[in-house]
């Protein structure tokens, strides 16, 4: 994704067919990365319902934002751009500084 926003913002000039592939790829790798994180964070046998229930807790409050806050908040799509960003900068901040667990 980073890639992508690097050619756009310099002013590539892409094929929608390669935008799409670009993004959807980026994504793909996005959630590999933050699954195989929530994977390496779970707990033993002994506490997976307090795991369990604070991931659903974390989509539905996800989906709040997303159905309900973001079309407020956010009139054009820059955060399209910015949300993959944050994404790689707290992959970045996990990996280097805090240490892959």
């Amino acid at each position: 994704m980073l890639l992508f926003i690097c050619l756009v913002s310099y002013g590539a000039v892409l094929t929608l067919e390669l935008r799409i592939l670009l993004s959807l790829s980026s994504l793909f790798g996005l959630c590999m990365i933050f699954h195989g994180h929530l994977e390496r964070a779970k707990p033993d046998k002994g506490n997976l319902t307090d795991y369990y229930l604070q991931i659903s807790l974390g989509g539905t409050t996800g989906s709040i934002l997303v159905g309900l806050v973001a079309p407020i908040l956010f009139q054009s799509t820059w955060e399209f751009y910015l949300v993959p960003l944050i994404a790689l900068l707290y992959v970045v901040h996990v990996h280097v500084v805090i240490g892959d667990r």
